[in-house]
């Protein structure tokens, strides 16, 4: 595995990458009554993991979660807003651990296991952003359920009401860009 450089460019494309998650995150497509949404805040970040790798994912990933929490603040308490927050966007970074194989794919010019790598990538990282919220849900937000439901089905009902479109989203734009612009993919 080879060491990630914090140089000025590496810094410049996870600030670029964060703040155009910032800016996504406010054009939703879909708005869940108690919180969550269907937008493209996942894309930027993913996208990202997939070009620089997972540190990088993992980072913008964190500073999205901090930025999302103060566009609408919004905590019970500080294991909540860890879970909902920090830890849920953090994990879309995950999708950086596939980055290795899409930059292998690349280089062999195979489109289609580039195009594999990336689906792969978003999904992981999109279902890491979902696993956080459907505990924080379940844990934090089961009174709200449905007279008999159990808590954690409400919870996985509504939280992966959103989050499906999220990762069907990311994933159909990542494999289309991977598959027309893999330049875009090398850092």
């Amino acid at each position: 595995m080879k060491q990630t450089k914090f140089n000025a460019a590496f810094i410049a494309e996870v600030a670029i990458f964060t703040a155009l998650a910032a800016v996504l995150n406010w054009v939703s497509v879909w708005n869940m009554p108690a919180g969550g949404s269907v937008t493209l805040v996942a894309l930027p970040i993913v996208f990202l993991a997939l070009r620089r790798g997972l540190v990088a994912g993992l980072i913008a990933g964190l500073l999205m979660g901090i930025i999302s929490f103060v566009q609408a603040p919004y905590f019970m308490n500080a294991v909540q807003f860890a879970f909902d927050y920090l830890l849920a966007f953090t994990g879309l970074g995950l999708a950086g651990l596939t980055a290795a194989s899409l930059q292998y794919a690349l280089r062999r010019d195979n489109r289609s296991a580039a195009v594999w790598a990336g689906v792969i990538g978003a999904v992981i990282g999109n279902f890491a952003r979902f696993v956080f919220h459907f505990i924080a849900g379940w844990a934090f937000y089961g009174d709200s359920a449905p007279k008999g439901q159990p808590a954690w089905l409400y919870s996985l009902i509504y939280n992966g009401s959103y989050m499906l479109p999220n990762l069907v989203i990311t994933a159909v734009v990542i494999a289309i860009l991977v598959y027309s612009q893999p330049k875009l993919f090398k850092a």
